[in-house]
């Protein structure tokens, strides 16, 4: 395992037993020959057959040097829906460098072909989706109480403009409006908090949404809440989704980016036309109305991720790439 000293990653990595080789990789680091060097040493002393490579100037820079190590696999493994400049140097990375492409979702794989469809490999991708452990205990605790008989609605995500929560306020105004007793929870931290903060508290809605700031304890609080409200812009393939459906909570979300591959409307989720807060209050106010069709978003739901996002089944997906000769 490389990694940056002082990621997420490296302690991660420690704390499980694994001493990681650090390397701190940039932009430039192509243009380090020693670090280069280091790391083609590494890769050849520890004979090195598959690399799994999970950023842009990983891609570039480890890359390289697994190529130059003579490593026979060299994966790339994308998470964001952007497309990739049409570069001499990308060019020659996603041809000559590269053996597999991996997107988690098929919005990935399609934003980085559509209008490099000229130059890009199409024949080395493959989707291999993220995944919940389907052997995670049920939730079977909950982080805060209802009052009365009020519907709960949580939202996960940092608290950033591509996250969309700020559109949270609006929906949460139309259904207070429309005599529903509901209130919103919304998990994650970020930069757009104190902006978050006074725009609720403009609205006369501080009793009515809650910032619970971060929970490490994601199946407490799906166990809280009644059904998830996903405002995020776009997704590669969104954990909180999967995670969602796989606690039993049916969901809302906008038909946008990779949403769809996980939220199928009215079978696995509802779905409302992207970035509308009134179709997400629509929504929304179906589900609180109506009991039956949220166990059966909820069955619904459950069974997809037993099909799609078992994490144990597309790891093998993975260590198939590995194991080719």
């Amino acid at each position: 395992m490389v990694t940056n000293s002082g990621s997420a990653l490296f302690a991660a990595s420690s704390e499980q037993g694994f001493s990681p080789f650090t390397l701190s990789v940039g932009n430039l680091s192509l243009l380090n020959p020693f670090k280069l060097q280091k790391l083609v040493a590494f890769f050849k002393q520890n004979q090195v057959s598959t690399v799994v490579l999970n950023l842009p100037s990983d891609a570039k820079f480890a890359g390289v040097a697994a190529k130059l190590a003579g490593v026979k696999q060299i994966v790339y493994r994308r998470g964001m829906p952007k497309k990739p400049s049409s570069s001499i140097v990308n060019k020659w990375l996603f041809n000559k460098v590269l053996t597999h492409i991996v997107g988690n979702s098929e919005e990935i794989i399609n934003k980085m072909v559509k209008g490099n469809e000229s130059w890009f490999p199409t024949n080395k991708t493959c989707i291999i989706y993220n995944g919940v452990d389907p052997n995670l205990p049920p939730a079977n605790q909950r982080l805060f109480a209802k009052q009365g008989d009020e519907i709960i609605i949580g939202n996960v995500g940092r608290l950033v403009d591509q996250k969309g929560q700020h559109w949270l306020v609006d929906i949460c105004k139309r259904l207070k409006e429309s005599g529903r007793q509901v209130r919103f929870v919304i998990a994650g931290e970020g930069e757009k908090r104190a902006e978050l903060e006074a725009l609720i508290k403009d609205n006369g809605l501080a009793n009515d949404i809650s910032l619970l700031g971060h929970v490490s304890d994601m199946a407490g609080f799906m166990n809280s809440i009644d059904m998830l409200a996903f405002t995020s812009k776009y997704e590669g393939s969104a954990n909180t989704l999967i995670e969602a459906l796989y606690f039993g909570v049916p969901v809302v979300a906008f038909n946008a980016s990779s949403n769809p591959e996980v939220v199928i409307d009215e079978q696995t989720g509802l779905l409302a036309e992207a970035f509308s807060v009134e179709q997400m209050a629509a929504q929304l106010a179906r589900l609180i109305d109506d009991k039956a069709l949220r166990q059966r978003l909820i069955d619904g739901g459950k069974a997809l991720v037993q099909s799609k996002f078992d994490m144990y089944q597309n790891l093998e997906k993975l260590m198939a790439i590995h194991q080719q000769r």
